[in-house]
């Protein structure tokens, strides 16, 4: 069961995640993205607050912006180049506090039709057997083209 909620390494840039398999540009890369809100949560009644703080693993997919919990947008910490520690909360604790100090300025929005989409194929539900056929990292470029999300149906498209 671990494994469904680890990002593995399935081939050369490519991964895989509860069944789906993806590749690196479907993750957020050498960007740490975290919801102070969350963390601040884990904290609360620990002993040892920094140990308990925990990263979720759909805050490591690009498009999860909006935490789906606090409904803030999830933020940013980049790092030059790629390294496993700088995904570690525990080594980033500025980055977190300075967020974590201005919160409340920060205005709230829901997580986008592509977010909550992602979010329920990859927990297993069918929600447009057309779209459900693509792959997961193949459908995020959509919103762009011909997909209404808020519907989940296709757009129709004006013939020329």
């Amino acid at each position: 069961m671990r494994e469904a909620l680890m990002i593995m390494k399935v081939g050369h840039r490519r991964f895989q995640l509860r069944g789906h398999e993806f590749s690196a540009e479907f993750t957020t890369g050498v960007v740490t993205r975290f919801c102070p809100l969350c963390l601040e949560d884990d904290a609360e009644d620990a002993e040892d607050a920094d140990t308990a703080m925990h990263h979720r693993v759909l805050w490591r997919l690009a498009p999860f912006r909006t935490c789906p919990v606090h409904n803030l947008p999830l933020q940013d910490f980049r790092h030059g180049k790629w390294s496993d520690m700088f995904h570690e909360l525990q080594a980033m604790p500025e980055a977190i506090a300075e967020a974590r100090a201005t919160v409340e300025d920060w205005s709230q929005r829901k997580p986008s039709p592509m977010q909550i989409y992602v979010e329920q194929r990859l927990m297993g539900a069918s929600v447009a057997p057309w779209l459900d056929r693509q792959g997961i990292d193949q459908v995020c470029p959509l919103p762009k083209c011909s997909v209404d999300f808020n519907s989940l149906a296709p757009t129709k498209r004006r013939q020329i």
